[in-house]
């Protein structure tokens, strides 16, 4: 019962929120907006796409062979395309897939692979944290009028400048009281079971990153990951007039945005990418909730699509070509 639940869930959280965002959008309307996106630019991000994906591969084989263990730069490009074309399905089946592929294909043990895919995620994770921070930090005038205005209904009183002072030294001030009173917060069950999650996620980045004997191609690789997915994220602003005058830094806050509705417990990030990335766009940056909706859907459709033609065909040559012919060799 449990095992279905949580296959279930996530695809109902999906149909849910994608049902959401059909309900609230005019079809016409979307669909107008969304034929006025430059294919060219379109095209360009998948292409990017599928270097980030290159990327992810060879950062896995170097994880893979910190435990001594060989695989082929292509059969780990076959193996993170299965990933995604699997994920559309099942949230999260596409992590083990991917394994099973490199099980047919190189002989990698599947629960050696999938260690390395937890490795992964933590630091993916962290990265994302990380980028949380850096659009806090530059874009903290927007965040903070969308609190004071939207949410509190408040008038602007004093300057958000000082406020980031403000905000500053209320942190280092919780900081050092936590840090004070430490032993006393770690005896509440809430506060021990938080603390022992981000100390487990440091101590795997640790010995993920730190034990590497090529640590510094590893975050070579996981840079230009991420900056491939900025640009991803940003370029396609340009493809459509709504969005076309936003800046960098709102490319990072969507880009963030994505993040999110991607991890979320859904079947492909389908409905929460969708009502995340649109509802950001237009509650930071203006766009009317039309614009956005399209901007939504034009990213994730062109990503789907490419993980369903490509992805697929992948998923079919690394079980069936590649797999069958090590089986018989």
């Amino acid at each position: 019962m449990k095992k279905i639940l949580n296959i279930a869930l996530p695809v109902l959280i999906s149909a849910g929120l994608f049902y959401w965002f059909l309900q609230g959008a005019n079809p016409t309307q979307l669909w107008n907006n969304m034929l006025q996106a430059n294919l060219g630019i379109v095209a360009v991000t998948i292409l990017i796409a599928l270097f980030a994906h290159f990327l992810r591969a060879l950062r896995w084989i170097l994880l893979l062979n910190t435990l001594g263990l060989q695989a082929k730069p292509l059969n780990g490009f076959l193996a993170v395309m299965t990933a995604y074309f699997g994920n559309i399905f099942i949230p999260r089946a596409g992590e083990l897939m991917r394994c099973v592929v490199l099980n047919k294909s190189d002989g990698i043990p599947i629960e050696s692979g999938f260690a390395t895919v937890v490795a992964e995620r933590v630091i993916d994770f962290l990265c994302l944290l990380t980028l949380i921070g850096f659009a806090l930090l530059f874009e903290f005038d927007r965040f903070y009028f969308f609190i004071n205005e939207k949410i509190l209904k408040a008038n602007p009183s004093g300057s958000t400048s000082m406020l980031k002072y403000y905000v500053l030294g209320g942190a280092i001030l919780m900081f050092a009281i936590s840090f004070i009173f430490r032993k006393r917060l770690l005896q509440i069950s809430l506060v021990q079971k938080i603390w022992n999650f981000i100390a487990t996620i440091f101590k795997q980045a640790y010995e993920v990153v730190f034990k590497l004997k090529n640590r510094g191609l590893f975050l070579t690789y996981t840079l230009f990951i991420w900056v491939c997915y900025y640009f991803m994220t940003y370029l396609i602003f340009f493809a459509m007039p709504a969005t076309a005058h936003l800046g960098p830094m709102a490319g990072l806050v969507i880009l963030i945005a994505g993040g999110l509705g991607m991890s979320a417990p859904s079947s492909g990030g389908i409905g929460t990418f969708h009502f995340i990335v649109a509802t950001g766009l237009t509650l930071f940056y203006g766009l009317e909730k039309s614009q956005g909706e399209a901007y939504a859907a034009v990213v994730h459709t062109s990503q789907l699509l490419t993980m369903l033609l490509l992805g697929g065909t992948c998923s079919f040559i690394a079980y069936y070509v590649i797999g069958n012919s090590r089986t018989k060799a």
